[in-house]
């Protein structure tokens, strides 16, 4: 059964998972100063490989803005009818979570990133929807959203879907499923992997 289910609708081209907690106490072992993390990381390489290995982040990028649904699914079993799958990436990313919670947020959180005015009660405070949504029940219509998961390291799969029988573009469900499996240690990102060059488009608008 899928564990979480929500709405994502960027205004910037990507988006990400992350642990908040996790995420601060990097940004503090590193002595980050700048609040565009994103921008720090691309131009130090090394620390932002290692923000992803480590399971720090886990960034979908270089997808078009628009609306998407996103479904976390703690076993194997795709919830996505087999035609609409686009693709599905069988490298397992690392995450980590600490808090007990996860954040799944527009990029543009971490190019504006601001732990005590976002997020210093995360840990603590009532997730927007604690409870699995219900086939039929309203998702939540957001920039981000966050959701409780237990503790530890995972494994994430990603599967990208679009729903191929509706005509209409901005009608058609799109989105993407993401598999996680509970590790007693993180995965490690195959050598040959490129994580920056992993193609997650959906392909809604380029070739509809």
């Amino acid at each position: 059964m899928v564990h979480y289910k929500t709405e994502l609708m960027l205004e910037f081209p990507g988006f990400v998972l992350f642990d908040p907690v996790v995420l601060q106490e990097f940004v503090l072992e590193k002595g980050i100063e700048d609040d565009d993390l994103l921008k720090y990381f691309i131009n130090n390489p090394t620390i932002g490989e290692e923000s992803i290995q480590r399971g720090i982040l886990l960034p979908i990028y270089n997808i078009e803005p628009f609306d998407y649904e996103i479904l976390i699914n703690t076993t194997t079993k795709s919830e996505i009818p087999t035609e609409w799958v686009v693709f599905k990436k069988e490298v397992s990313l690392p995450l980590q979570v600490k808090s007990g919670r996860l954040a799944v947020e527009d990029i543009f959180m971490i190019m504006n990133w601001d732990y005590e005015s976002n997020y210093s009660d995360f840990a603590t405070e009532k997730s927007l929807n604690p409870q699995p949504n219900v086939e039929g029940g309203e998702l939540n219509g957001d920039t981000g959203d966050r959701f409780d998961i237990p503790a530890g390291n995972y494994g994430v799969k990603v599967l990208g879907f679009l729903d191929v029988n509706e005509p209409d573009i901005f009608e058609s469900k799109c989105g993407y499923e993401l598999f996680f499996e509970k590790m007693d240690t993180l995965p490690i990102i195959p050598e040959n992997i490129n994580v920056d060059k992993l193609d997650y488009k959906v392909k809604v608008i380029s070739e509809r």
